[in-house]
């Protein structure tokens, strides 16, 4: 791990790790992003999926503004109360959050 204090403990961890699988969702191959990029033309790929997924929300007129996107299971599990302080901090300092999911608890 690169860390002393995890190292000496590393017996005690275990489970399945998250994240996305870079093989799968490789920007330089993925057919759904609206311009392929890679280290050289990553601000200029980014760029073209911010505008996109504007574009699909009907998000107009925002250009350079901060986005912050949201993919997950709405549960306390997952943190969904860190995902509402992101929110209100994105947007209280002028950018725009956008969130896909689902929860299953109705107070949610």
């Amino acid at each position: 791990s690169g860390s002393s204090v995890v190292n000496g403990n590393l017996q005690k961890f275990y489970g399945v790790r998250n994240g996305i699988d870079p093989d799968i969702w490789d920007p330089e191959i993925d057919n759904f992003l609206p311009m392929k990029y890679n280290a050289e033309t990553c601000v200029q790929g980014k760029a073209a999926a911010r505008a996109e997924l504007r574009s699909r929300l009907g998000m107009s007129g925002w250009d350079d503004k901060p986005i912050v996107g949201v993919v997950s299971r709405l549960t306390a599990q997952k943190g969904v109360h860190l995902i509402k302080h992101a929110a209100h901090h994105t947007l209280a300092r002028g950018g725009q959050f956008v969130l896909l999911g689902s929860a299953p608890d109705p107070k949610i």
